[in-house]
């Protein structure tokens, strides 16, 4: 599986906002979906961001922003 390569990697992926949803947003990543979480500081995504791979289970898949 590609994404758990850029996981252990620690490599940064695009991904694309499908919805908002309680806590976050979910996004899709190479036609997975995925939970990006709203973090306490200020939030703003455009389409030129990266996100890296926070952690990958069998039940989801949990983004976040690059620094």
């Amino acid at each position: 599986m590609e994404l758990k390569k850029m996981y252990q990697k620690n490599g940064q992926v695009k991904e694309f906002v499908t919805e908002k949803v309680r806590g976050g947003y979910s996004v899709d990543i190479a036609g997975h979906f995925a939970f990006l979480p709203i973090r306490p500081h200020s939030f703003s995504h455009n389409s030129s961001d990266r996100f890296y791979i926070e952690s990958i289970n069998p039940d989801n898949i949990v983004v976040v922003m690059a620094s």
